[in-house]
């Protein structure tokens, strides 16, 4: 479960910072001034940490392909860019909500529920996913260096989520497949089925998730991702020369295997915009923030 164990890990580590910061304010603030930098200050302390590891996962990509553009062979167990024309190597995939041929898909349905958040601000619409999956078929990347292989599945890039309008298809779907039941919230169970879809490395993948007792897509709110045979793409992982090509790095490491659609002029473009941008945000709420918790903890040990 080292999914789980990262996520308990980190909000653990904001919840102890803002216990200790809400108890050292507690002769020089009032109450709703103390509770309040309590909670937003570690948020802004680890958003801005946040941003500043995605901006170095961001250049550390850039960095990637610009060498793997430059005849860099792949090396086991080590970073690599594959950009070209995605195409399938096996049967290609049948997309579960608009039944479009696939390589990859991703798809959710949700439904609306209204909830009262309270008697003074009303009720809010939100959505809850009843059913959700992921898919991947073995395919291959023909860059102008010969073909490699994409084995694990992919964080999606650039690919635009379709709303289905039609839910035809999705009831087919729903009355012939067997999901993993997740009933009411995402469990223990859940986290285990994202770290196999995330370990898996022999390109047939498949998940299907129910998390409310739903028989059919009436009334859902259909949303899906796919990736069509013949796109160009970028794809970065780790290359496994034991399977002859890309899958996900290990988990925790912060460097997933990406799917990007585009070339790879353009996928460098806006991955150094990406960079820049989590580089300014995280500069800001990182050193803000500490400045202001260094302020309170020095503070407090000088009336000790």
């Amino acid at each position: 479960m080292k999914l789980f164990r990262i996520l308990v890990i980190s909000v653990g580590r904001i919840i102890v910072l803002g216990i200790f910061l809400y108890y050292i304010m507690r002769e020089d603030f009032d109450e709703p001034t103390r509770l309040v930098c309590s909670i937003c200050l570690p948020l802004l302390f680890w958003i801005g940490y946040g941003c500043l590891v995605r901006s170095k996962i961001r250049f550390m990509e850039w960095r990637t392909i610009h060498a793997c553009q430059k005849w860099q062979k792949p090396r086991d167990g080590k970073r690599y860019a594959a950009c070209g024309v995605l195409e399938p190597i096996a049967r290609p995939l049948k997309a579960p909500l608009s039944g479009r041929s696939c390589v990859m898909y991703d798809y959710e349905m949700t439904r609306l529920v209204k909830r009262n958040i309270h008697s003074t601000i009303g009720s809010q619409t939100t959505g809850e996913i009843v059913f959700s999956g992921a898919a991947l078929t073995p395919s291959i990347i023909r860059t102008r260096f010969g073909p490699v292989k994409l084995l694990g599945y992919s964080a999606l890039d650039g690919f635009p989520t379709e709303v289905v309008e039609d839910c035809t298809i999705a009831n087919r779907y729903i009355k012939s497949t067997t999901f993993k039941e997740q009933r009411g919230t995402i469990k223990l169970s859940t986290f285990q089925a994202m770290e196999d879809i995330v370990t898996d490395d022999d390109g047939h993948i498949r998940s299907d998730w129910r998390f409310f007792d739903n028989e059919n897509a009436f009334g859902l709110v259909l949303h899906e991702i796919i990736v069509p045979p013949g796109t160009q793409v970028c794809a970065i992982g780790m290359y496994k020369a034991q399977v002859g090509g890309l899958v996900n790095d290990r988990i925790g490491s912060g460097y997933s295997l990406r799917l990007i659609k585009g070339d790879a002029k353009a996928t460098m473009r806006s991955l150094s915009n990406q960079a820049i941008v989590s580089l300014i945000f995280g500069l800001v709420l990182f050193f803000s923030s500490a400045i202001s918790i260094s302020h309170l903890i020095m503070k407090w040990m000088d009336k000790i």
